[in-house]
């Protein structure tokens, strides 16, 4: 019986599965949370999720307009973007990486440097001939 229902052939939901698991692994394994992609493990579940977000998610989009959304693949991609986060929530670090403040020349500067560049090659040409 289960097999013939469209929740048992539901790609999204064996990535439920599959992402439910991954989450248990974590916290069985006691994994050290917030290292980034600096950990294989880390790496390897990223690379799950972005291959789960290629991959063609069977099923019907059956909400209305009205506001009423209660579709069965709009309530697995709910449930999949939920178990993604609190995975993603564990593996990014806990603050973040400060951001280098560099200056950024002005356009006009570049172009007025360019141009002298420009003018100073051609003059030194045409003074060697």
């Amino acid at each position: 019986m289960l097999r013939d229902s469209a929740l048992y052939s539901s790609a999204v939901n064996v990535d439920i599965g599959i992402l439910s698991c991954c989450h248990w692994q974590i916290e069985i394994q006691r994994m050290l949370a917030h290292t980034g992609l600096h950990d294989t493990n880390n790496q390897k579940i990223v690379s799950l999720l972005s291959l789960m977000m290629q991959a063609q998610w069977d099923g019907l989009h059956s909400c209305t307009d009205d506001g009423d959304c209660a579709c069965s693949l709009c309530e697995f991609a709910l449930l999949w973007y939920q178990l993604s986060t609190n995975i993603l929530q564990f593996i990014v670090p806990a603050s973040e990486a400060p951001v280098p403040i560099r200056d950024v020349p002005d356009v006009m500067q570049l172009e007025a440097r360019a141009e002298s560049a420009k003018t100073a090659t051609g003059s030194s040409s045409s003074s060697a001939v």
